[in-house]
């Protein structure tokens, strides 16, 4: 039999009795053996990341028994809110078991040191795969959680569920010849060996046993064998259709149908074009889709009314919450993207943390000039010093509640006003950050002076208008720029200039290329300077920077490389209606002086 290498998923020390909850890793980034018509024998992975779990369904996850989710029954426990974590490559919550026998000997089990495997059921939204590796890798760079599991054994793998353990690809059964018999050549048993172990994969989809033993009487070739497999799995896919979760990077028709439904809510939410395979869903009204979905999943909705159909649209494992927020990302995003300042987009380098606590960057000053080497051949050693500058992420966040009477009315446009409220939250608050950072000139550790400051040389004596002759002795005190440490002189080039709205139409003046009939008229900054427009600079104070790419002054960070706010939602119990969140970790600090210049204005 194929060898099972399960992973426990808690640990005496997660167990709190009196509390009756316990940590559970439920997913890690291990490589699990799967099989696919178009890569073959492949590895999966779950990516685990924030940037990779959709967390929209975390809160209301439920701990089930062996997947069975048809009955509240079978239900163990839940997820306790929150509570999700990343820690070393693994995804980890803390669950809750409820009181039901059941769910009691179990937990008693925990107590008593026993371990117990885990199965998550998730679905994919985004698969990359890589086929230069042998064998091929699909990682899953967008994927949803919707329930966790106790499971005895290892649950199939072709069962959309996802487990903690792995199978080697080289664990198959071995066939070798009967006592007695001749012994099978090498190609032989390789070719009984291979269907042999794809007939396993594929138990789970309908290839039966005796569909195996029949090929492997017969001789059947591997080629001719994945051939019959696709004609058995097809016939008895127009028997009893289903709709398959995506399988290797081919998308499947309930891939393509949730695309669909989501082309056409943000269609009718945010305007634009629909889809072809989106139009039969643009007359829906929203209890329909949900209706709809619920149906797919095997909910049989006669008789619900509009009201049940949200509730069990949202409190099921169904689609219908994914579908909302995904739309309403998408619009939440446009916004975001729409509304970013020049100074966040283009002047700050972005950078990323794994964790709430204060990011330190160190500086070391330059060696100076390099020494020749003696005819000893000794090569002198030098010191160096340090500075650094620092900061930390912050988390930012607001609600937005959807009544139930808009659920109802089928306000899409609701919907869509509030995530593109969200959107311009998002980028403003950057926006209003890192431009207070800026303007509040604080004071650098390197040396205790603030980030314009005159003895940096990166400040105008005096206020001065923003013309050819006030904007060359920017650019000179910008290239007098010298190094930490050393009297070297840098290669700080300037490259943007950077103004508010009262100076927009004097810089594009400076900076336009105009033909002069005598050479004294020539404009010398035509096409040197890139001119960026911050709306927050309310007065005459111009300033000029270098590539940040080279000489970076303001970094920004996000939280596992979640770039940008997260959407939420879930019904709401003490109100009748849904409830969407967003929120993102956000922090914003200065590097260094070199690369920037202030005029104040006048």
């Amino acid at each position: 039999m194929t060898k099972l290498l399960t992973r426990a998923a808690a640990s005496a020390g997660s167990i709190d009795p009196e509390a009756r909850t316990v940590d559970l890793v439920f997913a890690t980034e291990t490589p699990v053996a799967r099989y696919s018509y178009d890569l073959g024998d492949y590895q999966e992975v779950l990516q685990i990341s924030a940037a990779a779990i959709d967390t929209s369904r975390m809160d209301s996850m439920s701990l089930l028994d062996s997947h069975r989710n048809g009955s509240t029954a079978n239900r163990l426990g839940t997820v306790v809110p929150g509570t999700l974590r990343i820690a070393n490559g693994q995804a980890i919550v803390k669950v809750k078991f409820s009181r039901k026998p059941a769910a009691d000997e179990l937990f008693q089990d925990l107590i008593d040191g026993h371990t117990l495997p885990v199965s998550v059921g998730y679905s994919i939204q985004r698969l990359e795969t890589d086929t230069s590796k042998t064998p091929p890798t699909a990682t899953a760079t967008r994927w949803t959680p919707m329930e966790i599991s106790i499971v005895p054994i290892p649950a199939d793998p072709n069962s959309k569920t996802r487990k903690e353990e792995t199978v080697p690809e080289q664990s198959r059964t071995e066939i070798t010849a009967a006592p007695g018999t001749a012994p099978l050549s090498r190609e032989e048993l390789q070719r009984r060996n291979d269907i042999r172990a794809i007939g396993q994969r594929m138990a789970g989809a309908g290839i039966d046993e005796a569909f195996v033993e029949e090929h492997l009487s017969r001789g059947t070739s591997l080629a001719d064998f994945r051939s019959a497999m696709l004609d058995q799995l097809a016939e008895r896919q127009e028997r009893a259709p289903t709709f398959p979760v995506i399988n290797g990077d081919r998308v499947s028709t309930e891939r393509r149908e949730f695309d669909a439904i989501q082309s056409a809510l943000f269609a009718r939410a945010a305007g634009g074009t629909v889809s072809d395979e989106g139009r039969p869903f643009m007359a829906r009204s929203l209890a329909q889709i949900a209706e709809h979905v619920l149906e797919r999943q095997g909910i049989r909705t006669f008789g619900f009314t509009k009201s049940e159909l949200f509730e069990r649209a949202f409190h099921t494992t169904s689609d219908f919450p994914i579908l909302l927020t995904g739309t309403g990302e998408r619009i939440l995003r446009e916004a975001y993207e729409l509304n970013q300042s020049p100074l966040r987009q283009v002047l700050a380098r972005v950078g990323n943390m794994t964790d709430l606590r204060k990011k330190t960057m160190v500086k070391v000053s330059d060696f100076g000039l390099l020494q020749q080497l003696s005819e000893a051949g000794e090569i002198k050693g030098t010191t160096r010093a340090e500075a650094s500058e620092g900061y930390q992420l912050e988390t930012y966040a607001r609600r937005f509640d959807l009544s139930r009477k808009a659920l109802i009315n089928d306000d899409l446009g609701a919907l869509a006003e509030m995530n593109r409220a969200f959107g311009r939250a998002a980028a403003l608050t950057e926006n209003v950050l890192v431009y207070s950072l800026l303007v509040s000139n604080p004071a650098m550790n390197e040396d205790g002076k603030a980030l314009f400051h005159a003895d940096h040389g990166n400040l105008a004596v005096a206020g001065s208008a923003l013309d050819a002759a006030n904007l060359s002795v920017a650019r000179k005190a910008m290239r007098n720029t010298k190094a930490f440490g050393s009297d070297g002189y840098l290669t700080v080039i300037p490259k943007y200039l950077l103004v508010g709205p009262e100076l927009e139409t004097d810089a594009e003046k400076l900076l336009a290329a105009i033909t002069a009939a005598k050479t004294s008229d020539a404009n010398p900054f035509a096409g040197k300077l890139e001119l960026l427009v911050e709306p927050q600079i309310q007065d005459k104070s111009w300033y000029v920077f270098a590539d940040p790419a080279a000489y970076p002054i303001i970094e920004v960070s996000y939280l596992d490389g979640t770039n940008g706010p997260t959407v939420e939602s879930q019904m709401m119990w003490d109100t009748l209606g849904a409830s969407w969140r967003a929120y993102f970790d956000f922090g914003t600090g200065l590097t260094d002086w070199r690369g920037a210049y202030r005029n104040p204005g006048q």
